[in-house]
């Protein structure tokens, strides 16, 4: 028998050779019935791993005066969720709101009336699918590049 030749280097007089073959020989019932409910498990939680996301990057320009208003929607692509990721630091608001039922967001950034110079808002749209069907994984991020001139008041 193979298993008697591999383990030929054992002591003969030691107990561990013939542990080791009942140890390979004994199958267990429950092992048997463990491995393929082991292997279920595996492959429902791998096919509910995120797919690797593609990553949009939007970059929108945009020039205002001093205490200026600037607003515009935001659609969705499939099931995405909005969030400002990285906030204005120079504005006296800058916020999204939801401006549909259908999932539209409406951001609007007001410039401050006492600053002249560059600011930036990051707005992230990420994809809330659910497992197991999660396979629309598009992410836009919206980068509003701000340039604020003008007279101050």
């Amino acid at each position: 028998m193979n298993i008697e030749k591999s383990y030929r280097f054992l002591d003969n007089n030691c107990n561990c050779k013939d542990r080791i073959i009942s140890l390979i020989l004994n199958i267990n019932p429950m092992k048997t019935i463990a491995i393929p409910i082991l292997a279920v498990v595996l492959s429902i939680n791998l096919s509910c791993q995120k797919e690797q996301d593609e990553i949009v990057t939007k970059t929108i320009n945009v020039s205002l005066a001093p205490g200026e208003t600037y607003s515009t929607i935001l659609t969705p692509h499939g099931n995405q969720d909005f969030s400002i990721t990285l906030q204005a630091e120079h504005a006296s608001l800058s916020v999204i709101k939801k401006a549909s039922d259908l999932g539209d967001m409406n951001f609007t950034y007001i410039a401050s009336s006492q600053y002249n110079g560059n600011d930036q808002v990051q707005i992230t749209g990420e994809a809330k699918g659910h497992c197991p069907m999660q396979h629309n994984n598009e992410t836009t991020v919206y980068v509003y590049k701000i340039n604020v001139s003008g007279e101050t008041h």
